[in-house]
């Protein structure tokens, strides 16, 4: 996952449906997301 609309996506959603989301951790891949180092896997 690269696209940085899908990162944004997926933290809109974590902070409806997750209660043990921490936005400040999220905020870190959101920052790097859009870059082309940057790329998310499921165990990241």
């Amino acid at each position: 996952m690269r696209n940085r609309n899908t990162i944004e996506l997926l933290g809109f959603w974590e902070s409806i449906y997750n209660p043990n989301f921490k936005p400040v951790e999220f905020d870190g891949f959101r920052k790097q997301a859009g870059l082309n180092s940057f790329v998310m896997t499921p165990k990241r």
